[in-house]
């Protein structure tokens, strides 16, 4: 490993504020002028390049009606509201302006859309938008086929996207997709795609089901990408499988990440290890990741698995999942996924049982989406849990304690008000759109909902650190969006570890690439280290620097 302290450029420190009165969320959402604005899907980063995160919304299908175009928007993140003037920021509609509603049919009637993934494919500087099609049973119906098929927009740096002039994305013809994650599973600074399909044929009979295979892109650090899935040993058929999310995740700790595939009932979720070139081995049976997933497994005799959450929660230095299941009872249900530091997992299903204290019903959960956050500032991931579209519509917030379980507190914590109203939460984000240093959260809950945003406003005095990291892009360096890093804050006994993500999960709910540390009270951090994620891991530190500012960091 090469350590150069001389890497570092502190580009901007600015100060935030932390004075605050009560640890609670407020909704401001009509405030920020989302009044009227629903979402299905959410995805934010900043696509301007003013460092405030912008959402890409996907809003709900009609699928009685085959009603699929121009079901996304570009909401942006802009100074003031004139009407209220209640809020330093507010969310205008830039979606006609942005391009995403250019097709590759030469038609001027607009593009079929699901979920968005966010990075810089060709390290210009400026996040990317791959636009995956999900078009669910649909397929084998006349007149029902996908209008798009999943295609690749690159940005101009002021959020107006153009499609890529490469079309290896868009001629794998009509994919399922439904989730994907921008990584980078060689180090070669060239961000990979790895894209996770759903049925293309579901048969409720389960034995005439045709699956989509998982499928790995290669970046070439242009906007082009090379399908490698058959060589990377991804195409094997006993490995097909309907998967409903996706992850990656150095979870061994050789700085390759791995691929996680969740699976939907039909088998065990995959957990395909990195052999660091470029080719992976399904180790799921070793690692436990896929043990309570699939038939025989729960109640139901198939509980589902939507996806994985990763993140050192413990702060015991490696990565540990959050994951979800769908159709569990009051002892299979989702939880974390304890790693042992080598990407062998144990499941504790022990860590979120206040959870039963606020669910209608723990026969039949419908786990669907859910996000890490530090909303205390204490130093001790928290979480946000959405469950709908069973028999319950439900958001539950958790704190971490000192021994690592988690207690309910979704009332005292101002977002009892989603479940008193019986909102479905289909999309769920911890983005901090003020950047003020702590994560608010973003809800979306169909076309029938408008979209709510919590601002946080934590009040205890604890101190923060935001940390923003730019990768050279260049050859033997990071991608741009330094995606892959991993950056380790210690304050006294205690380290924090994040790695830059984009998308986890069910359709991919991708958050800001800008990561908040809560610190607790520690006002000086002792240690600040980067870890990047080139072919040589180079690392960065600095020593001794006081909390509550924005480090800006370039490779």
């Amino acid at each position: 490993m090469l350590k150069k302290q001389w890497f570092l450029l502190v580009l901007s420190m600015s100060v935030l504020n932390s004075a605050r009165c009560t640890a609670v969320f407020v909704d401001v959402t009509d405030a920020l002028g989302l009044k009227g604005f629903s979402a299905f899907r959410l995805a934010a980063a900043d696509l301007n390049g003013d460092d405030y995160p912008d959402l890409v919304v996907h809003t709900d299908l009609n699928l009685a009606e085959w009603d699929v175009l121009n079901r996304m928007m570009i909401l942006m993140n802009v100074p003031g509201n004139p009407a209220t003037k209640s809020e330093n920021r507010c969310f205008v509609d830039r979606t006609k302006e942005s391009g995403i509603l250019a097709n590759r049919r030469g038609s001027s009637e607009g593009r079929h859309s699901d979920l968005a993934v966010l990075g810089d494919v060709d390290n210009d500087g400026d996040a990317d938008y791959f636009a995956g099609v999900y078009y669910h049973r649909h397929t084998f119906l006349p007149g029902t086929g996908p209008v798009d098929f999943s295609d690749l927009f690159l940005n101009d740096g002021h959020g107006r996207f153009t499609l890529t002039p490469d079309c290896s994305l868009s001629n794998a013809g009509p994919t399922n997709v439904s989730s994907a994650v921008f990584t980078d599973i060689d180090r070669d600074g060239c961000l990979d795609l790895w894209v996770c399909n759903w049925f293309t044929q579901y048969v409720a009979d389960g034995e005439h089901d045709i699956y989509s295979p998982e499928l790995l892109y290669r970046g070439n650090g242009d906007g082009s990408f090379e399908d490698i899935s058959r060589d990377a040993g991804l195409m094997a058929l006993e490995l097909r499988q309907p998967s409903y999310g996706a992850a990656a995740a150095d979870v061994d700790g050789d700085g390759f990440p791995d691929l996680f595939a969740a699976n939907y009932c039909r088998g065990p979720s995959k957990h395909y290890r990195n052999n660091g070139d470029c080719t992976f081995t399904d180790i799921q049976e070793y690692s436990g990741y896929g043990l309570y997933v699939g038939p025989d497994q729960g109640r139901w005799n198939r509980t589902c698995s939507w996806g994985s959450m990763p993140r050192d929660f413990d702060n015991d230095g490696d990565i540990d999942l959050f994951t979800l299941l769908t159709h569990g009872d009051e002892q299979i249900f989702s939880t974390v996924l304890i790693n042992n530091g080598r990407g062998v997992f144990t499941w504790d299903f022990n860590r979120f049982l206040s959870r039963m204290e606020d669910d209608p019903d723990c026969s039949h959960h419908g786990d669907h989406c859910a996000a890490w956050l530090d909303f205390d500032s204490d130093g001790m991931a928290d979480l946000a849990l959405a469950e709908n579209g069973y028999n319950n519509n439900r958001i539950y917030l958790f704190r971490q304690q000192p021994d690592h379980s988690f207690v309910l507190v979704t009332r005292e914590q101002g977002l009892s008000v989603v479940n008193d109203n019986d909102m479905p939460v289909n999309a769920l984000l911890a983005v901090d759109y003020d950047l003020d240093g702590d994560d608010d959260l973003i809800l979306g809950g169909g076309d029938s909902w408008p979209i709510r945003v919590f601002r946080n406003d934590p009040g205890n005095g604890n101190h923060h650190l935001s940390v923003t990291l730019i990768g050279a892009g260049c050859p033997g360096k990071s991608n741009v969006s330094a995606i892959g890093a991993r950056v380790e804050v210690t304050t006294g006994e205690r380290t924090i570890t994040r790695v830059v993500e984009a998308g986890d999960g069910h359709f991919s709910p991708q958050m800001p690439f800008r990561l908040n540390f809560g610190l607790g009270q520690a006002d000086r951090i002792d240690r600040l280290k980067v870890i990047w994620p080139n072919q040589r891991k180079d690392t960065i530190e600095l020593n001794d620097l006081p909390a509550d500012r924005h480090y800006r960091i370039s490779e």
